[in-house]
């Protein structure tokens, strides 16, 4: 074209994040004590956000583990405080309704470790699908899970 010439300006092309409708996050997890004599607890304590773009009944699960099996089921984390609490036929499961950027703390306490050894802790958040007393499922690609190896000493 007669009388144009190409221009030399940067051209800056911004493309927004994608944030999801449905999404939780741990935003930190802690537990205490990390050693213990048998017979004794743990107490789990995680603050749990929504990170989605939609009000969502966010739920909340964990237990503690030794040698990499979940086999402690009676040491899975059942008290709850801070969240509702509901029962199902592998424990317990916190929950509340969250809106978007909402934060809250849930405590949950295990069962008593009766046997010696070096146990985990495993978290869950997600924003609940079913939750029954024989199911608990999260909607797909919602939830965040934390593993926490060999973190807990009982003697």
């Amino acid at each position: 074209m007669a009388g144009c010439s190409p221009s030399s300006q940067p051209v800056t092309i911004v493309i927004p994040e994608y944030v999801p409708p449905l999404k939780a996050a741990l935003v930190s997890v802690s537990f205490s004590p990390t050693s213990l004599r048998a017979g004794g607890s743990i107490i789990v304590t995680a603050t749990v956000k929504n990170i989605g773009t939609q009000s969502a009944k966010i739920g909340v699960m964990g237990w503690v583990y030794s040698d990499g099996n979940w086999v402690l089921r009676r040491a899975e984390l059942y008290a709850m405080s801070g969240f509702d609490g509901a029962d199902y036929q592998g424990g317990r499961v916190g929950y509340m309704t969250l809106a978007p950027g909402d934060l809250r703390q849930v405590s949950m306490t295990s069962g008593p470790i009766s046997q010696p050894g070096t146990y985990g802790v495993f978290v869950q958040a997600g924003v609940l699908n079913v939750l029954t007393y024989s199911t608990v499922s999260f909607v797909s690609d919602s939830s965040d899970a934390r593993r926490y190896d060999n973190t807990v000493t009982v003697s």
